[in-house]
C-alpha cells in the first residue's frame, strides 16, 4: 500500500519546518508527504522548495485558501495518491517507526477503517508542577492532545483518534464525507476530527489503536497556563454544540430548556470563577474551564438562532464537497464582531 501523509498548517512556518524533518527520519522507505497551507504563505512555499532541493522525501506544497483546517485535511485527501491517509499536525514530530507501525497494522488488520496511535508531550520548556499533577496518569488528556490507552493494539467499534495522530483508508474517508469543520483561522466552528469519528462508530466502522505508531506533541510554554486552559474548553463548548446541534436543529423550545440546564448547572461556577481567576489548583481550574465551557456553548446557540447561515453551516453533511462561500462569510461576520 502507499502511505500519504498529511499536515495542515496555518501561520507557523518554522514549526511546520520541524516536522517535516522529523518525517525524513522514518524506517519507511517511501511515502507521500502533502504540507496544506491554510494561510497561503509565500514563506512556508520558499521554505519547502529549498528543503526539497536535498531532501530523501520531498513534500509536495498544496495552498488552501478556504479558511478552516477542515477544507485543508479534506482538500489534501482528494489529491493524495496514496490509499492510505496518515493525518498529523504542524507542530509534531514522529518516532522513526510511526508510518512503518501503521502500514504494518493495515496489512495485518484489512477490517480496520482507521487508527490512532499514542501522543506524548515534548515540553518545549520544564512544565510547571501543576500541570503535571493536573494531568496526573490519565491515559487521554484532551487539552493538550496527549492519548496513551492502550499499551497493546485494539481494535473496536468504540475506538477513537485525534487527528495530529490519525490514519484512515482514503476510500472510507470518502466514504464517511470528509472531516467536519473546526478551526477557522482562531476561530472554532465545529467538532472537526470528533465529528468524522463520531460517524464512523455510528456506521460500527472498526478503529484501531497502534501502540507503535507514536508521534511527540510539541507543548510551548504558552499552552502551560490557565488561559490556555480555558481557551480549550471554550473551544469544546462550541465542539460540543455543534455536534448536538448538527442532528438537528430543535425548535425554540428546546432550545430555552438547555439554556435553563446551563444555567442551573453552571452558575454557582459562574459566581465563583472571577475570585479563582487565573489560579492553578485543580478546583480552581474546573471552574474557570466550566464557566469558559458554558459561555461558550451559550454564545454558539445564540448565534445560531439569530444567524441563518450558521444554521446552514451546521447541518451540512458533505464537507468534502462544499464551497467556500459559506464558511468565509461566517469568518468574516466573526471578524467584524470580534
Amino acid at each position: 500500500m502507499l502511505p500519504t501523509v498529511i499536515i495542515p498548517t496555518y501561520k507557523r512556518p518554522q514549526i511546520v519546518m520541524q516536522a517535516l524533518q522529523s518525517l525524513q527520519e522514518q524506517s519507511f522507505p517511501d511515502f507521500e508527504i502533502l504540507i496544506v497551507d491554510n494561510a497561503v504563505d509565500l514563506a512556508v512555499e520558499q521554505k519547502i522548495n529549498v528543503f526539497n532541493r536535498t531532501a530523501r522525501l520531498p513534500a509536495i506544497y498544496i495552498p488552501e485558501k478556504r479558511l478552516g483546517v477542515h477544507y485543508a485535511r479534506n482538500k489534501a485527501a482528494q489529491l493524495a495518491s496514496g490509499d492510505l491517509l496518515l493525518f498529523t499536525d504542524d507542530d509534531v514530530t514522529f518516532d522513526p517507526h510511526w508510518v512503518d507501525a501503521y502500514v504494518k497494522a493495515f496489512y495485518d488488520h484489512p477490517e480496520m477503517s482507521a487508527s490512532g496511535g499514542p501522543v506524548r508531550p515534548h515540553w518545549d520548556q520544564n512544565p510547571p508542577q501543576w500541570l503535571l499533577n493536573y494531568i496526573g496518569k490519565t491515559d487521554s488528556f484532551g487539552i493538550l492532545s496527549l492519548m496513551e490507552p492502550y499499551q497493546t493494539f485494539n481494535l473496536s467499534e468504540r475506538g477513537y483518534f485525534y487527528s495530529c495522530n490519525m490514519a484512515i483508508w482514503k476510500s472510507k474517508l470518502m466514504e464517511r464525507r470528509g472531516f467536519h469543520p473546526e478551526a477557522t483561522g482562531d476561530i472554532w466552528i465545529g467538532d472537526g476530527e470528533t465529528g468524522l469519528n463520531l460517524d464512523m462508530q455510528a456506521e460500527g466502522d472498526l478503529i484501531g489503536y497502534v501502540p507503535n505508531a507514536l508521534v511527540y506533541h510539541h507543548i510551548p510554554l504558552s499552552r502551560m497556563t490557565p488561559a490556555y486552559f480555558r481557551l480549550r474548553q471554550a473551544n469544546q463548548g462550541a465542539s460540543q454544540a455543534y455536534t448536538r446541534y448538527h442532528k438537528g436543529i430543535p425548535r425554540t423550545g428546546r432550545i430555552i430548556i438547555r439554556f435553563c440546564r446551563i444555567i442551573l448547572d453552571n452558575f454557582p461556577a459562574w459566581i465563583a470563577a472571577p475570585l479563582m481567576w487565573n489560579r492553578t489548583n485543580r478546583i480552581a481550574l474546573n471552574t474557570q474551564m466550566r464557566t469558559a465551557h458554558s459561555f461558550s456553548e451559550i454564545g454558539y446557540t445564540l448565534k445560531m438562532m439569530r444567524d441563518p447561515d450558521f444554521r446552514t453551516m451546521i447541518l451540512k453533511r458533505d464537507w468534502l464537497n462544499s464551497g467556500m462561500e459559506m464558511t468565509n462569510k461566517i469568518f468574516d461576520a466573526e471578524l467584524k464582531g470580534s
